[in-house]
């Protein structure tokens, strides 16, 4: 048997070598007879790979366990901005909160999670947030589910009206100590992000007003059957928004736990009530706090929460946007881009791919061709002003068979690859059934039997929806040399 490496991109020329087998895994058990040759693109056009940006389709952002805040802007890839929209529900409902003598403060709660990008010891930019309270009535569930929210639904946050307005900066290392009542030991709480929406020395009328708002839906609604949708008629929610960043290279986004596994966020509201002494004869003022929860923190409660995420196009790249445009796609054979939150995607095109196998310069006619492994290589190019984002972890690869759904590949039923060699600044991602199928059937066969036909690959970052990854990715012309995209073929002809 014969074994060959071919590798497809857009080269030029053909070469061919023979080399020492010892050299190569298992080349010790092959005769000393045996040859790998390694041919290039520019042989014949069947060899050509054609790559090119498209712009991601917005999709679900509600229902999760983490929610992002913040924006930032890159030289290539635009601003990008996330915010969270979200109903709030008390947190307990059997607690009577006696009379309401006045608000001392309304403080917003969120647990960092993680932040990008993020290097230990550096400060992270600031940014700055609106909080407002949503004035439209939010619709939840239809009659059998909770209804999905998608990442470029701003309908509610149009209509909120702002409460308070701050500078962040955010620190997901900070931690705050909690001395026990009881044992008197010291608790180290999670990262927590506090932020006043009303504090009694900065006379924000609106923020006090939210909070009197929160305590009189709460004591009015307070044990009526009907409470939680009683509740949700009168606070009808909350609005965090990201101002979008203006300096190129220069942003972060911050991931917030929202699962409540550890600790809930939300909304607290310090007020003063009235109590009894510790005698338990006379009335005095005492401080108490009640809490209200976002979303899912309360899993009795089927509440809303999703977020909003908008990506300024005019401040990206013009190469960026005429690809996304499709004004001019061949910009792709250059450079295309990836960008997480359903930025961008690439697509991938293989026109001639079965002209290889119909090659009689490659396969005769009482041979037949088997595709030991094929591998597409990706390498990675600088992120334009903004150095800190590193490249996404990893990539997956899917084909579309509608305009609004994708399916996986045969190859992502076994380890496919796809991680990123951060030494190499490459990816690898296996095809090889996927080309196997291709040249060894027609496309009508393969529809036939219900198989994936040659049609456009899509490649996405897997961080898609969680973490806000920007990656460029040098395109398949042949001056980008040996950078360029390719696919690699490790094959067999084997008699018929």
């Amino acid at each position: 048997m014969r074994y060959f490496v071919l590798a497809l991109a857009l080269a030029l020329t053909l070469s061919s070598c023979k080399k020492d087998l010892t050299s190569e895994i298992g080349g010790d058990l092959q005769p000393s007879n045996e040859y790998i040759l390694a041919a290039f693109n520019g042989t014949h056009d069947s060899l050509n790979l054609i790559a090119y940006t498209i712009e991601d389709v917005p999709s679900v952002t509600s229902h999760q366990s983490t929610y992002a805040l913040g924006s930032y802007r890159d030289a290539t890839f635009g601003t990008i901005t996330t915010n969270i929209i979200s109903q709030i529900f008390p947190l307990s409902t059997y607690d009577s909160i006696g009379t309401i003598l006045e608000v001392d403060s309304v403080v917003l709660m969120l647990i960092y999670s993680n932040a990008h990008p993020f290097k230990d010891g550096q400060p992270m930019d600031p940014f700055v947030i609106n909080i407002g309270e949503l004035e439209e009535v939010v619709e939840v569930t239809d009659t059998s589910h909770l209804i999905p929210y998608y990442s470029n639904d701003n309908r509610i946050g149009n209509g909120a009206v702002i409460l308070a307005n701050h500078r962040i900066e955010p620190d997901i290392r900070d931690s705050i100590l909690n001395p026990n009542d009881v044992t008197g030991e010291t608790k180290i709480h999670v990262p927590l992000l506090r932020i006043p929406i009303y504090a009694d020395d900065k006379k924000n009328n609106d923020g006090k007003t939210f909070g009197h708002s929160l305590l009189d839906a709460y004591k009015t609604t307070f044990g009526d059957a009907s409470m939680t949708n009683k509740f949700l008629e009168k606070i009808k929610g909350l609005y965090i928004e990201t101002l979008p960043e203006e300096t190129p290279g220069s942003g972060n986004i911050i991931n917030f736990d929202f699962s409540g596994s550890v600790y809930s966020p939300g909304i607290i509201v310090y007020y003063q009530t009235t109590g009894k002494t510790a005698d338990g004869e006379a009335d005095s003022i005492v401080s108490r706090t009640k809490e209200f929860g976002f979303g899912e923190t309360d899993a009795r409660f089927p509440l809303m929460i999703y977020n909003y995420i908008n990506i300024d196009r005019s401040s990206q790249a013009p190469e960026l946007t005429n690809q996304l445009n499709k004004s001019d796609t061949t910009l792709g054979q250059n450079m295309v881009y990836l960008q997480s939150f359903f930025g961008s995607l690439v697509r991938v095109e293989m026109p001639n791919i079965r002209g290889f196998a119909n090659d009689t310069n490659i396969v005769k006619s009482d041979q037949t061709l088997v595709i030991n492994q094929a591998t597409l290589i990706l390498n990675t190019a600088p992120n334009g002003a903004n150095e800190r984002f590193t490249p996404t972890p990893s990539l997956g690869i899917t084909y579309q068979k509608t305009t609004d759904s994708m399916f996986n590949l045969r190859d992502h039923s076994v380890a496919i690859g796809g991680g990123y060699n951060s030494d190499k600044g490459e990816y690898r991602i296996i095809l090889t059934r996927h080309i196997q199928n291709i040249l060894a059937n027609s496309d009508e066969e393969l529809l036939k039997n219900k198989q994936i036909p040659n049609i456009p690959l899509t490649i996405f970052p897997n961080s898609r929806a969680s973490i806000p990854d920007i990656t460029s990715i040098i395109g398949p012309s042949e001056i980008n040399g040996d950078k360029r995209m390719r696919l690699e073929i490790i094959y067999s002809i084997v008699p018929k």
